[in-house]
């Protein structure tokens, strides 16, 4: 189960010197037999779509939580970056060719559970 916290902190602006407040939301998702998930988001849209993502994809969640599944240690790079595509609905309408020149590159690495997702 998914909660998402607003967290709001003071921080002094460096050109004007004057005191602002920062407001994040932090997700923490706790799934049975999974190591807690946390994560820091700039919008509350994108807290709440990480946890619906997370919740919704038991693979993800298994990356995440330092628990990664048979299937995810034994696919490529290449290949994780086809499943993440294909579940893409993102805007960013570069994502195709960033990821394309990471594929052409080290696509075929599948370096057993080493990939990292921040």
């Amino acid at each position: 189960m998914a909660s998402i916290q607003k967290q709001t902190r003071r921080v002094r602006d460096p050109g004007t010197g004057k005191i602002k407040e920062k407001i994040t939301y932090r997700v923490f998702i706790r799934l049975r037999g999974l190591s807690p998930i946390t994560k820091t988001f700039s919008k509350k849209k994108l807290a709440e779509d990480f946890a619906k993502w997370i919740e919704g994809d038991q693979e993800a969640a298994e990356a995440l939580g330092g628990k990664a599944s048979a299937l995810m240690r034994s696919m490529s790079l290449s290949e994780l970056i086809d499943q993440y595509v294909r579940q893409y609905s993102g805007k960013d309408q570069s994502l195709g060719s960033k990821l394309g020149r990471w594929k052409e590159h080290y696509g075929q690495r599948s370096d057993h559970g080493h990939w990292t997702i921040n």
